[in-house]
């Protein structure tokens, strides 16, 4: 948040909020991070039907696989999910030409804290990205400790791939807030 706020004239909440999606509170926000590492149980019906109903609304959801394991536990219930949710709609690869690599930051790849899918993915409404899973772990990437360094180290990629993770994350950010 305080990075879309320093490169942005995005007013933004600096407060993380939580929210379930059995709670009506989803529809106030224009997008979701659903984050995770671990193989979880399936969504209740009201769950997958208030999920389904924000998307087709217009929200945004951005799957974020924190273990950076592709297929893994959380990458397949994730999926199990979605053809829940969204049940006529299949993943497909999002390409480097679509206009969320160029809604803020002119961008030809993206960060993450590991390099696990040289892709993004995405679930299309209506040739609207309704949700964009990333394999890579974006939330690690940027993550913080108490003391304002960073919490996970990156790899290979360094401050490049940190930086391509904020490009990204504010060009995400723009595409939900701007469609």
């Amino acid at each position: 948040a305080w990075e879309v706020r320093k490169r942005t004239s995005i007013a933004i909440d600096m407060m993380v909020k939580s929210v379930s999606p059995h709670d009506d509170r989803l529809f106030a926000y224009p997008m979701l991070i659903w984050q995770g590492e671990e193989h979880f149980a399936p969504l209740s019906s009201q769950a997958v039907y208030n999920l389904s109903r924000y998307l087709n609304l217009g929200g945004t959801i951005l799957v974020d696989i924190s273990s950076g394991v592709v297929d893994g536990g959380f990458h397949q219930a994730i999926k199990r999910e979605f053809a829940r949710i969204l049940p006529r709609v299949t993943f497909k690869r999002i390409p480097l030409d679509h206009v969320l690599y160029k809604t803020f930051y002119l961008i030809d790849r993206h960060g993450g804290r590991v390099n696990a899918q040289a892709y993004l993915e995405g679930l299309y409404i209506r040739e609207r990205l309704a949700v964009i899973l990333s394999a890579n772990d974006l939330a690690g990437a940027i993550s913080r400790d108490q003391f304002g360094g960073w919490e996970y180290n990156v790899g290979s990629g360094g401050k490049t791939a940190r930086e391509m993770t904020f490009r990204l994350g504010i060009n995400i950010l723009m595409y939900a807030l701007c469609l």
